[in-house]
């Protein structure tokens, strides 16, 4: 055998004392005997630390910090509702005649505005898919339930949306001399924010990314 020259080891070698290394590593294993608590724990379900309330509450909070921090999400779909309620007053005109057109125009009037409302929240879709990855990683350690997330996220943007619905509704009922009253038509914008909202966090979870969506 040459001095410096190295044999390596053949695979047949190495397979043959491979179990024999298994066997000393795992027979030095101390091993412990579970206990029946440990076996019982998988049939109690997920854990979490808080109570329900006490998740809404802080999640609620977070998310008011959230929308303090980012303000121009808020801004941003104020101004197009206000925009858009402007364009719309000055495209309709006066609908304020009990007569057969402008009733025809009336209920165009009020599908635009409805659709708008829907589609000016596809703005919050990017907020939502960033923020899922988030919800992800916390609900799988069960920091928080799913249900505490929703409820906390709608508390908190209700207020915006009443906000929101009442400044289109103002605007145009003042400028095309709406006959119907104010807090109904409020309320079906308000009704249309909500619903919007939640067609928006269910597209948000679906789609992979803010261009699928």
């Amino acid at each position: 055998m040459q001095i410096g020259v190295h044999n390596p080891r053949l695979a047949s070698q190495f397979y043959e004392e491979f179990p024999v290394w298994v066997y000393h590593g795992v027979k030095g294993t101390p091993r412990r005997a579970p206990r029946e608590e440990e076996l019982d724990e998988s049939d109690h379900g997920p854990k979490f630390a808080n109570p329900w309330l006490r998740e809404v509450a802080v999640l609620s909070w977070r998310t008011v910090l959230n929308v303090v921090r980012t303000p121009e999400l808020f801004l941003s779909r104020e101004i197009v509702l206000a925009v858009m309620a402007l364009i719309l007053s000055s495209l309709f005109k006066n609908l304020g005649h009990p007569s057969f057109q402008d009733i025809n125009r009336l209920l165009n009037f009020y599908i635009f505005a409805v659709c708008l409302v829907f589609f000016s929240s596809n703005d919050a879709v990017p907020t939502f898919i960033q923020e899922r990855f988030i919800f992800i990683r916390e609900t799988a350690h069960n920091s928080y339930r799913a249900s505490s997330y929703v409820i906390s996220s709608l508390i908190e943007y209700l207020p915006f949306f009443a906000v929101q619905g009442l400044t289109f509704a103002a605007i145009t009922r003042f400028l095309l001399h709406l006959k119907s009253n104010l807090f109904n038509f409020w309320l079906i914008l308000y009704a249309s924010l909500i619903t919007t909202n939640a067609y928006v966090m269910l597209v948000s979870a679906l789609v992979p990314s803010y261009i699928t969506g």
